[in-house]
């Protein structure tokens, strides 16, 4: 199975992570269903990275995409 994704983890504990999109065909096929998870958790989707605001979106996110 191929990493979909890579948690490259912030300076501090309260700054946001950023999540890289390592699997293009994987994201490419649910891009629309990343972009409405990232709504529900003021996320931020940008080309091939997700910017979570917390440990606690990072969590759910691990959830949903691992």
């Amino acid at each position: 199975m191929t990493q979909r994704f890579v948690i490259l983890p912030g300076d501090h504990e309260e700054e946001p992570q950023m999540i890289f999109l390592t699997d293009y065909q994987f994201w490419a096929k649910h891009e629309s269903e990343l972009q409405s998870w990232c709504d529900i958790y003021r996320s931020n989707f940008m080309g091939m990275t997700v910017t979570v605001p917390n440990e606690a979106a990072l969590c759910c996110f691990l959830l949903r995409w691992s």
